[in-house]
């Protein structure tokens, strides 16, 4: 019999903006579907070298991995050894232009695996522009994501 997929949910390891908990995490059930564990870093993003052993074995032996939010894109973007989805709101002017969406867009972008998005992270690279047809997007006249 094929083997039963693992699911994990990585959140902060301490309150960070508004970034859930493992508490968070528990309180709404997460833990009843999946594997709910800390980064060990409170930075809003995955800083690898701030993360803790038992994340980092997590993520070296995830398949793909889903990021939410724009400090995990910022921060997993260039990481080539993942298949990657990001889902985020572009909070900034820099953000939106890379990606090419509007101020407060939402975006879902597909990364493949030995890609990195801003290899040079001073302007758009060739990557990033090969890659732009692959964002999906998806607003209202109010800027929030649709959901259709």
């Amino acid at each position: 019999a094929p083997k039963k997929p693992e699911y994990f949910y990585a959140v902060r390891g301490d309150t960070v903006i508004n970034d859930a908990t493992i508490d968070d995490a528990i309180s709404c059930g997460l833990d009843r579907v999946c594997t709910v564990l800390s980064t060990g870093s409170d930075a809003p993003g995955i800083i690898m070298d701030d993360c803790s052993k038992s994340f980092l074995n997590v993520f070296d032996q995830a398949d793909v991995v889903i990021a939410k939010g724009m400090g995990n894109f910022e921060t997993l973007c260039d990481v080539r050894e993942k298949e990657t989805y990001f889902i985020l709101l572009a909070k900034c002017g820099l953000i939106a232009r890379h990606i090419g969406c509007p101020v407060g867009g939402g975006i879902v972008k597909k990364k493949p695996k030995d890609v990195a998005l801003f290899e040079s992270h001073g302007g758009t690279s060739q990557t990033t522009k090969k890659l732009s047809g692959n964002f999906l997007t998806g607003m209202e006249g109010n800027g929030r994501m649709c959901s259709k």
